[in-house]
């Protein structure tokens, strides 16, 4: 027999697994200081599926990564994520999700659309101002259309 959630387990996985739709939403609407708050003040990211390699980087330059892949102007993003599943051990939890990241500008060398189907799987602890990501693996499922909207 399983013993019930306790009301904080329960508040856990929903704080955690609301963590990947803010993300999308901050990364929409180029909010740097929303995304910021997400992640521990060194991450390591494995993104190598995507091109960049594997590396412990400092939440700045995670940030500044995501800043880069954001910063046209006349490129509307909406990053949608689902199928998200918690898992909690004490301070460290386990979030896997999927995303569906669609990128579209108007007139741009190459296309108009890029679009990226991937599965996240991070790493968070707890700390005292909430769950941050301490870890995160980017695994693509497909990518297609014009890369330079993010590139």
């Amino acid at each position: 027999m399983t013993s019930p959630q306790t009301i904080q387990q329960i508040s856990d996985v929903q704080e955690i697994a609301a963590i990947r739709p803010r993300f999308g939403q901050a990364a929409d609407a180029r909010d740097c200081a929303a995304i910021e708050a997400l992640f521990e003040p060194e991450v390591h990211a494995d993104m190598s599926e995507f091109g960049i390699p594997a590396a412990r980087l400092a939440r700045a330059d995670l940030v500044a990564m995501f800043r880069h892949a954001f910063r046209h102007d006349a490129v509307r993003t909406q990053q949608l994520y689902g199928s998200i599943t918690v898992e909690v051990e004490g301070d460290r939890a386990t979030c896997r999700s999927y995303l569906h990241g669609t990128h579209v500008g108007k007139d741009f060398p190459g296309g108009d659309l890029f679009e990226l189907h991937a599965e996240n799987t991070d790493t968070l602890r707890r700390s005292p101002s909430g769950w941050r990501i301490a870890e995160t693996r980017l695994r693509v499922i497909r990518v297609s259309g014009n890369f330079g909207l993010v590139s």
